[in-house]
C-alpha cells in the first residue's frame, strides 16, 4: 500500500521485456520456453515483489519470443518511485544477476554486451516503421512496373511482327497488280 497519492506526473509502471537471443530462443522447444519465462517472472516476482507484478504477457508472433513484465515501481518504505527504485546501480545489478539465476536453472544465458542497437524515441521508431512500409510498397510498384514494361514490349513486338507481316503481304498484292 502507497503512502500518499501519487504525482500526476510519477510514474506508475515500469515494464522489463525478456528474451535471449533468437538462435537461442528458438533452440528451446515450447515447454522449454515456458520455463524460461517463468523462472524470469518469478525472478523479478522475488526482486521486486509478486503483489507489485501487474501483468506478465509472453509475446511469440514476432521474431523472437519475449516477454513483457509490468512492475510498480513501490520502493520497500510504500512509496511510488521509480526513480530510487532503479537506481544505475540497481540496473546494472538487475542485468548481472538475472543470467546468474537463468544459469543457475539450467538456462545458457549470458549478459548481452555491446549491441549496436540505438534506442529510437517511440516518433522515431514510428517514422523508421512508416518509411519500412513506404519502401516495400515502393518496391511492390517496381515490381508492377517492371512487369507492365515486359508485358507492354511484348505486345508492341507483337503489334510491329503484325504490321511487317501486313506491310509484306500489301507489298506483295502491290508488285502482283503491278505485273497486270
Amino acid at each position: 500500500r502507497v503512502k500518499r497519492k501519487p504525482r500526476a506526473n510519477s510514474v506508475v509502471l515500469s515494464e522489463f521485456v525478456v528474451t535471449a537471443s533468437p538462435d537461442y530462443m528458438h533452440s528451446l522447444s515450447l515447454e522449454e520456453q515456458k520455463r524460461y519465462f517463468e523462472s524470469s517472472l518469478d525472478f523479478i516476482q522475488k526482486r521486486y515483489g509478486k503483489q507489485n507484478t501487474l501483468y506478465a504477457m509472453v509475446h511469440m508472433d514476432e521474431a523472437t519470443p519475449h516477454m513483457h513484465i509490468g512492475v510498480m515501481p513501490i520502493t520497500e518504505d510504500n512509496r511510488l518511485s521509480a526513480k530510487d527504485m532503479f537506481t544505475r546501480k540497481e540496473l546494472t545489478s538487475l542485468q548481472q544477476d538475472f543470467p546468474l539465476e537463468m544459469r543457475e536453472k539450467g538456462f545458457d544465458v549470458e549478459r548481452g554486451e555491446g549491441s549496436e542497437k540505438k534506442h529510437l524515441s517511440p516518433q522515431a521508431f514510428k517514422e523508421k516503421q512508416d518509411l519500412e512500409v513506404e519502401v516495400e510498397q515502393l518496391s511492390n510498384v517496381k515490381t508492377h512496373l517492371k512487369t507492365k514494361v515486359v508485358e507492354t514490349h511484348n505486345q508492341l513486338q507483337q503489334t510491329t511482327n503484325y504490321i511487317e507481316k501486313q506491310n509484306e503481304t500489301l507489298q506483295k498484292i502491290q508488285q502482283q497488280f503491278l505485273n497486270l
